[in-house]
């Protein structure tokens, strides 16, 4: 049986049984902030000494479709301690999460994964449009006008980011949160101290070397973009949606967002989540995209 538990008063357990069994590296419960925070359901499967052998969780959250507006339930922290493995406790708990989830409001579930068959026998199915463009590093940019930012100032970045089309709704409380996950380095030009655009590098262990949020006006992003790409020796990935035109010119390739199963299609008009929000060279019926901040 999978256990919902509260987070408040079971995290050093929790904690201590991702940092063994995650990716072997402490400190993954501090780098999902909004996922394993107040709006988060974490589950659990017991051993029979009552230690933990297995965790899924899984938060709210509402996706903006242009005009539309789609409640999704994100999971994540998907783990199975290393004897435990093969035994169906990831299936079990991915479906307990999903089933939870669709007990809400919740019409669509997703999660970042590689394709295994855990999750195609669940449903989901890789869908959405990304855009990854290689920048080369090392070449000479002094604008004085790029600078580190500081997420103090959240607010006046999210008046840039809610001008996206696409993206996650995001309260100003959790822009804060997200940029202060380590190895998350946030970037802006500013001008006469208005911030034109923003950019951000990395979140924990996850997204190195790639720019994987961006926002402001279209001149000054490129030019933020191309600044930063040069402060390093090595390329620097850019990622975008489809649904937009390309920040920055480069080499690109075309991925999937995620990976998403529908639980709702009577008010989303398709069970098939490569129909909805496109695939491969297929274009989307309704425009999706998940920040790289928001990757749960």
């Amino acid at each position: 049986m999978a256990s919902q538990i509260r987070l408040d008063s079971y995290r050093r357990e929790i904690v201590e049984f991702l940092d063994c069994h995650f990716d072997g590296t402490p400190g993954v419960v501090d780098e999902f902030p909004t996922l394993m925070g107040p709006g988060g359901r974490s589950f659990v499967l017991r051993g029979e000494a009552d230690q933990v052998i297995a965790h899924a969780a899984w938060r709210p959250c509402t996706l903006r479709c242009g005009e539309k507006r789609v409640r999704a339930a994100a999971i994540g922290l998907v783990t199975t301690s290393g004897t435990e493995r093969q035994r169906g406790h990831a299936s079990h708990l991915v479906n307990h999460c999903v089933r939870n989830a669709s007990t809400t409001s919740a019409e669509v579930v997703f999660l970042f994964a590689p394709p295994r068959s855990l999750y195609t026998q669940l449903g989901f199915v890789p869908a959405g449009r990304e855009r990854v463009i290689r920048l080369e590093g090392g070449q000479l940019n002094d604008d004085k006008r790029v600078r580190q930012g500081e997420p103090e100032r959240a607010e006046e970045l999210l008046r840039l980011l809610r001008a996206h089309p696409v993206g996650v709704e995001r309260s100003v409380n959790e822009f804060q949160r997200l940029l202060a996950v380590r190895d998350t380095h946030l970037w802006v030009l500013e001008n006469e101290e208005q911030i034109e655009a923003y950019c951000v590098v990395g979140k924990g262990r996850d997204l190195q070397g790639v720019i994987h949020e961006w926002a402001g006006e279209p001149a000054s992003v490129e030019t933020l973009l191309c600044a930063v790409a040069a402060r390093t020796q090595e390329q620097v990935w850019v990622l975008s949606p489809v649904a937009e035109p390309a920040p920055v010119q480069g080499p690109t390739t075309l991925g999937p967002v995620a990976q998403f199963r529908i639980l709702k299609p009577e008010s989303l008009g398709s069970d098939d989540p490569r129909v909805l929000f496109g695939h491969a060279e297929d274009p989307a019926q309704l425009p999706l995209y998940v920040w790289g901040l928001d990757s749960v």
